[in-house]
């Protein structure tokens, strides 16, 4: 009997793993792991500028069933996330992975950004196994009982053949905490 309980027991956890492997994977896009975080490297620093190196090796793929949603026809979404990343924002638009890096900047230095150089690869979502839109940025949600998010979608974005976001660096917003002047620097890299 008691050997029994644990056999089921054992069921139950095999099938709540194997059912959580099969709603996220590892997408690569080098030969690295799913543990390689993305890289950041400052590659040179002067009064004048500083020019940095962004690796992204791969990134997360997870299903997002909208069926407990306002607004939907239960369609199921792909969340791409990369470790220590952020979120684009911007309600209806695709949820896509950013990095975020936070800089000193001088009182009276102006800001510009310049891609020097870029390397990317076009390929399809099937290619890598998904079938299915890319989650949108949704509003937030009051954290009370019975609260449910409301799906919002620009057809617009969705129905362009184009990339997005059109600018993969931007600078995100710039601040003053206690006397230093920062700027936020965010990197689309999908």
């Amino acid at each position: 009997m008691k050997k029994d309980l644990i056999s089921k027991k054992r069921l139950i956890i095999i099938t709540l793993l194997s059912s959580c492997l099969l709603q996220a994977g590892w997408i690569p896009f080098e030969h690295k792991g799913p543990d390689q975080m993305p890289e950041v490297r400052l590659v040179a620093s002067n009064e004048l500028s500083m020019t940095f190196d962004v690796q992204l090796y791969g990134c997360d793929a997870q299903l997002i069933d909208t069926k407990d949603m306002f607004n939907t026809n239960n369609e199921v979404f792909t969340l791409l996330t990369i470790s220590d990343g952020y979120h684009m924002g911007e309600i209806g638009k695709p949820k896509l992975p950013v990095i975020k890096k936070t800089i000193g900047v001088p009182h009276n230095a102006r800001i510009e950004i310049e891609v020097l150089r870029s390397e990317y690869n076009d390929v399809s979502l099937p290619s890598f196994g998904i079938d299915n839109r890319i989650m949108p940025a949704l509003e937030s949600v009051l954290k009370l009982p019975g609260q449910k998010p409301t799906l919002a979608i620009d057809e617009i974005i969705y129905g362009r053949d184009a990339l997005y976001p059109q600018e993969i660096v931007r600078i995100e917003k710039v601040d003053v905490m206690r006397g230093h002047r920062l700027a936020v620097i965010e990197v689309a890299p999908i």
